[in-house]
Parts: structure tokens; sequence; C-alpha cells
């Protein structure tokens, strides 16, 4: 498998919604009502939604591709000298455990740090295992707990920091 990352184009948005829903099927359908999946899918991950952020140059929008878009990432700063925060990153359940997404997370850090940042802020699902031990293999930390509002119910989030 030789995987590229890469920007993302506005070529890449199909594939980048077709990650997402294969990813958060996978990752989310425990922990998610399905409602509440389609809800954030569809309004997040609108054809527009996604070209917009495709196309927004303070974003930095990452695919990984192996023929097709197999996962991706994105981030930007926050708006506090020094603070990026980390939207996100997923990867095609098939293409797990293989180094996607630690490659996404370098490209998406690499980004940040042109921008100035020092520190990269990530929410995660308090229940999404196989998330929080990915960021923590990659020197995060846990900060808070919070609570989300996701398709008009109530989730709890851990904020993780990283330092670049």
């Amino acid at each position: 498998m030789s995987v590229e990352v890469r920007p993302a184009t506005t070529d890449d948005v199909a594939g980048v919604r077709r990650v997402a829903h294969a990813a958060w099927e996978a990752a989310y359908g425990d922990l998610l009502a399905a409602e509440t999946r389609e809800q954030c899918l569809s309004e997040w991950y609108s054809p527009v939604a996604v070209e917009r952020a495709v196309t927004d140059t303070s974003v930095g929008y990452f695919v990984a591709v192996d023929d097709d878009v197999v996962g991706y990432a994105s981030g930007s700063t926050a708006g506090t000298e020094g603070i990026g925060h980390l939207s996100s990153i997923y990867v095609h359940p098939e293409h797990w455990g293989n180094g996607v997404g630690s490659r996404l997370l370098d490209a998406a850090e690499q980004f940040l740090a042109a921008k100035g940042v020092r520190e990269v802020w990530i929410r995660v699902l308090a229940e999404n295992n196989l998330g929080i031990e990915f960021y923590r293999a990659r020197g995060y930390e846990r900060e808070e707990t919070q609570t989300a509002e996701l398709g008009g119910r109530s989730y709890r989030e851990h904020v993780f920091r990283g330092r670049l």
C-alpha cells in the first residue's frame, strides 16, 4: 500500500464524505444514536460544507490517498495566539492500524506549526477509547471533560492538548 498524504482539493470532496460515513459508523455506531450520526454527517459533511472547508485557506485540510481517499484531517488556528484546533481526523476502517492517522496528524500539526501554533486542542467523545488511545500515544494529554450537544442530545467529551 502506497498512501500519499497531501492537501485536499475540491476533487476530494466525495472521497472525504465517503470516509466520514464509514468512519463514523465504525467509530460511533455504539456511542451515538443513528439519528445523531445522520444529523451530524448531513450538516458537517454536506458537499457544500466539505468544499467550503477544503477551499478555506485558514484551514489545513489533508487527505490520505491510495487510489481513492482513505482518510482526512483538518486543523485551524483558534483565534488565540499560539493555539490551534484539530477539527477532524478520520481514517476509513479498512485502513485502521496502518499508520494513516499518524501521517495525517503529522500533516495537520506541521500546517499548524507553520501558522505559529504551539498547542493543539482536540475534542474526543469520552467513550471513544480508540481515539483516546491514539491521541495519548501521540503525547496528547486530557485537560478537561465537557458536555457537547450533538443532534439535540448531550454527550461527554474530553478535551486533549498536545504541544508542538
